[in-house]
């Protein structure tokens, strides 16, 4: 306890010298700013008009032109413009170039099996779309759920679209609309 008090003691004497040391320090004091004061203004004396003199005297005769003397200007006379050639005789209508084939699809080549699980797979998944958007419709769902089954109509949509064109592209759309709608639908249960 002695010692706390010590200390205690030794920091409020030290804080005591600390504040007497800053106050009897000189302190800088800042030049005060001078005014700029510009010099005044010498007036500068303002030079005479320049005299102008009379012009020559004027005649009567002069102000007047003579008529006699005033000139009359014609207008050129130009050629009459050129006259249009004539007509051309219209050349016989040249045939029609043989319309160019179009290009060769590029498809895929599959052997029996792998279209038979390609439409199955194919089938399977636009089943359980079409069964799980009945469900859905009779459901009261929110703004968020209506566009998710939005989603779900258009890759049923581009599925059919696409059966006869691109099998692998119409499985995998029918894939995306399953897995969608079967996640939806667990959102009910």
């Amino acid at each position: 306890m002695l010692e706390r008090h010590i200390n205690v003691s030794l920091f409020a004497t030290l804080m005591l010298f600390s504040l007497i040391a800053t106050a009897c320090m000189p302190s800088v004091a800042k030049p005060v700013p001078r005014l700029f004061s510009p010099p005044p203004i010498q007036p500068q004396p303002v030079p005479a008009p320049p005299e102008i003199g009379s012009g020559p005297a004027l005649q009567d005769s002069e102000a007047v032109p003579n008529p006699e003397e005033i000139v009359t200007l014609t207008m050129p006379r130009f050629p009459a413009p050129p006259k249009p050639p004539p007509a051309r005789v219209a050349a016989p209508p040249k045939p029609a170039p043989p319309p160019t084939p179009a290009p060769p699809k590029i498809t895929q080549l599959f052997s029996a099996e792998q279209l038979r699980e390609y439409n199955k797979a194919y089938d399977d998944s636009q089943d359980r779309v079409r069964k799980a958007l009945a469900i859905l419709e009779s459901k009261n769902l929110s703004q968020d759920q209506r566009n998710t089954m939005d989603r779900i109509k258009t890759f049923q949509m581009q599925a059919e679209q696409e059966h006869e064109r691109d099998l692998v592209t119409a499985v995998n759309l029918a894939r995306r609309a399953d897995a969608l709608s079967a996640d939806l639908l667990r959102r009910f249960q």
